[in-house]
């Protein structure tokens, strides 16, 4: 597991404090302004950090701009994984989340993206959490944990190694809920070509992310 002995490394990965590589946007919409047009943030999955929008576009308290590519926190539920990249554009939060543009020219998105979800990571962080109202993660707490990061190229390949482990594993459960189906009372439509049960994307674009960081050889 390449990102986990990243993470074990302290001593000979070098790393570097997360208020390093983010930077706090602070785009207020204020609710008197917002025109009910914008896609708006629903949640974030905690399992695999993927974006949901709203159906509802109504609000009743200002909210926060984010773009393509921007990494959002979850301020209650970050110790538990509630971490996302937005993959859709302009998005409209509110300020329960914390929105913050990743320096590309130090980190790729999708790596610190998956070393904050990481099991390893989250149980760091779980030791130390602040209290307060529900147990929210301000900027002041995340900022300065510290991740392993080595040069781009390197988490690049680590993130491809994991996306692509990601999608065996979710293509053998596809296959293996196929197959039980197939199996049932019920006769099947379709085959490997049915059910969206777990929530497949429509595009690459939408593709949500693994839900921690798998085996890498």
């Amino acid at each position: 597991m390449a990102l986990a002995k990243a993470l074990a490394r302290k001593t000979q990965t070098p790393r570097a404090k997360l208020a390093d590589i983010l930077t706090l946007r602070r785009d207020i919409v204020e609710k008197y302004n917002y025109d009910g047009q914008a896609e708006l943030l629903g949640k974030i999955r905690f399992s695999d950090g993927r974006v949901f929008r709203r159906d509802d576009k109504s609000t009743a308290s200002n909210l926060q701009i984010s773009d393509f590519g921007d990494l959002l926190v979850s301020k209650i539920n970050f110790h538990q994984g509630a971490t996302g990249i937005n993959d859709y554009g302009r998005l409209l939060a509110s300020l329960d989340y914390l929105v913050y543009q990743v320096n590309t020219e130090l980190a790729v998105p999708r790596y610190v993206f998956h070393v904050v979800r990481s099991p390893q990571f989250l149980a760091e962080i779980e030791t130390n959490r602040p209290g307060g109202i529900k147990g929210r993660s301000q900027p002041d707490f995340i900022e300065q944990l510290s991740i392993p990061l080595p040069d781009p190229e390197t988490q690049s390949a680590l993130v491809a190694a994991i996306e692509r482990q990601h999608a065996i594993i979710t293509g053998a459960e596809l296959v293996t809920g196929n197959v039980r189906h197939l199996l049932g009372q019920k006769p099947m439509q379709g085959f490997l070509g049915a059910g969206r049960a777990i929530d497949q994307p429509q595009s690459r674009a939408q593709a949500p992310l693994p839900a921690h960081d798998p085996a890498i050889p």
